[in-house]
């Protein structure tokens, strides 16, 4: 599985600038450094139960393998963020992808922010449901100013302590 981030420098052209395989996640990290590109995604909270989980091989980048997922479990982790960062100064627009899906008691709704020099921004919001699914965030070049692309997913709406959500 993994979570990818392309930044577009003209309409037609993109370039992975960061992605993320979760097949070697170390529980208990609160930073992971991208498999590709130069981003880092941090676990915010460091008691929050991320952990791998069985993955997909949806919206992999290349020839990586499908395995694990970064995922989250219990009702106790509703409101946990990661925060998703890049070194960039400007670029025309970006595109953050991850495929996503959740267990019948597991987090229902996604919320994806970005960072601007007054505060953080409503990106938009994705529903997870219970099959895999690739969820796609367009993110507009005026965040660019800042000398970082910096993103924040939140997740909430699990039921149970074993409802999960994988990306």
């Amino acid at each position: 599985m993994a979570l990818a981030m392309a930044f577009l420098g003209s309409p037609a052209h993109g370039e992975l600038c960061a992605g993320w395989n979760f097949n070697e996640f170390i529980s208990g990290d609160q930073t992971q450094y991208s498999t590709t590109g130069d981003g880092v995604l941090t676990i915010d909270d460091r008691d929050s139960p991320w952990g791998p989980l069985q993955g997909t091989a949806l919206n992999g980048w290349g020839d990586w393998s499908p395995g694990n997922a970064l995922g989250i479990r219990g009702v106790a982790a509703n409101g946990s963020t990661l925060t998703i960062q890049h070194p960039v100064q400007s670029f025309l627009s970006a595109e953050l992808t991850f495929a996503m899906r959740r267990s019948a008691t597991g987090f229902e709704k996604i919320h994806i922010d970005y960072l601007t020099e007054t505060g953080w921004i409503k990106l938009g919001n994705a529903s997870l449901g219970l099959e895999w699914s690739v969820a796609r965030f367009q993110i507009p070049g005026a965040v660019g100013v800042l000398d970082h692309l910096s993103l924040r997913m939140t997740i909430e709406g699990a039921t149970s302590s074993q409802g999960t959500a994988r990306f």
